[in-house]
């Protein structure tokens, strides 16, 4: 399997696979096209008009359990335990580089999951469940891009001296390194900041963060860079943002 894979889990309150026709319709996929290819009672195939194939599989069991949940979105243990199954859902030959096919296939789930009895979903390599209806709403908000809220979750943890971390998960899906980034817990402004970080590395290839450069969330304030080991015991590095 690709590095990268273009996969979801779709959790289900009935274990039934999602309405063909209702799928097929959805204006989602307007400029994507697909059509029925194989229809069994456990899986579904899909031919994508812009080139490749959509497999949606059917599972009869209670969905794997993933990592802790996140800041955006993410369901309650209880709704993951209300499961009753879930789908395996994967795109093979989408076209175009990681960001133009996560824009597709995102709106290939949400499309699924808007014709399923759907309690919520993971995107990609996603280290948790997202409620369907945020998932839905955030790739609308993306307007044809990647749905950052998606893409890469976001995990918080306390900190000495009153203060909380933010970590992210996923950007190196997109060749770029994961944030760590430290404020007051009195404070105000930290994870819209770091959002805007995220979507900012993940759009603008030509844009780099070095140590020792400055970013700001007005004109006067200056954070410094730095680069320090992943808290959560990664081989790679992440870039450190502490802001007062």
């Amino acid at each position: 399997m690709a590095a990268h894979p273009d996969l979801s889990l779709v959790l289900l309150s009935e274990s039934t696979l999602p309405d063909v026709a209702k799928f097929i319709s959805s204006p989602r996929l307007s400029h994507l096209g697909a059509s029925i290819e194989k229809e069994r009672d456990e899986q579904l195939v899909f031919a994508l008009g812009g080139g490749g194939h959509l497999l949606v599989s059917l599972v009869e069991a209670l969905p794997p359990e993933l990592g802790p949940a996140a800041l955006l979105g993410g369901l309650s243990e209880e709704a993951i335990g209300s499961a009753k199954a879930h789908l395996i859902v994967a795109a093979l030959g989408l076209m175009g580089g990681r960001r133009e096919r996560d824009a597709a296939f995102a709106q290939l789930v949400a499309a699924l999951l808007e014709a399923s009895p759907a309690i919520g979903a993971t995107f990609g390599e996603g280290l948790c469940y997202q409620d369907a209806a945020f998932f839905s709403r955030a790739v609308d908000s993306a307007e044809g891009e990647v749905p950052v809220f998606l893409a890469i979750d976001i995990t918080a943890a306390p900190e000495p001296e009153e203060r909380i971390s933010f970590l992210t998960h996923g950007m190196e899906r997109y060749e770029r390194e994961e944030f760590f980034v430290t404020a007051p817990l009195s404070g105000d402004g930290a994870l819209p900041f770091l959002l805007e970080l995220m979507h900012w590395c993940i759009s603008e290839d030509e844009r780099e963060l070095a140590p020792g450069d400055t970013v700001g969330r007005t004109e006067d304030e200056r954070i410094v860079v730095r680069r320090m080991p992943s808290p959560i015991g990664a081989e790679a590095q992440v870039i450190r943002l502490d802001l007062d």
